[in-house]
């Protein structure tokens, strides 16, 4: 995480180097016409535009709800929480603003292997019951709103025990690769 306070006498920033780093990268972007760092949504398409005016002007404080991504000319991303806040004096008048951010990339990508595992097979790599369960029960809603079908393939090994029993299942293992890579093949 990192405070950086922007004032007419100057910038001061308080935390990790990584992250004040990171910050100074972004202050470059915003003074040259070089892109070094963009802000995006969520998503990663709509472009943010940080809140200068409301902080310096207004004086408003600005707190997003969400993670933005902090995008490198180089198309590096680095998931942010941020909030800016105007800095007033004792009579209320607005001498710069206060810009906060934590680092959240390492703990997002976290969450999207938990997820991942959550919803895919360990060995195959392929979508599991309980994906399966929340894509079947989707298409079908989509189907019954637009008067379509949906069809459902199942596949299933005949033999593949007597594989495992007389080659192991290292072999069972790697028949399920094989079979898993060719299903991945042909599907969208």
């Amino acid at each position: 995480a990192a405070t950086i306070a922007l004032t007419p006498a100057g910038l001061a920033a308080l935390g990790s180097p990584w992250t004040v780093a990171l910050f100074f990268g972004f202050l470059v972007a915003l003074s040259s016409t070089a892109i070094v760092f963009k802000l995006f949504d969520e998503s990663g398409e709509n472009a943010v535009e940080l809140p200068l005016r409301e902080c310096l002007i207004e004086g408003r404080t600005i707190q997003p709800g969400r993670y933005d991504l902090l995008r490198s000319g180089h198309g590096t991303e680095y998931a942010i929480r941020w909030s800016a806040s105007a800095i007033k004096d004792a009579s209320g008048a607005i001498g710069g603003m206060v810009f906060a951010f934590s680092d959240l990339t390492e703990m997002l990508l976290l969450s999207r292997e938990m997820v991942r595992q959550a919803t895919h097979d360990a060995l195959t790599g392929l979508p599991n019951r309980v994906l399966l369960e929340d894509r079947l029960e989707k298409a079908l809603a989509r189907a019954r709103r637009s008067d379509q079908h949906v069809a459902v393939m199942f596949i299933d090994l005949d033999g593949f025990k007597k594989v495992n029993d007389a080659f192991g299942h290292a072999a069972g293992d790697a028949l399920l690769k094989d079979v898993a890579l060719r299903v991945k093949g042909s599907c969208r």
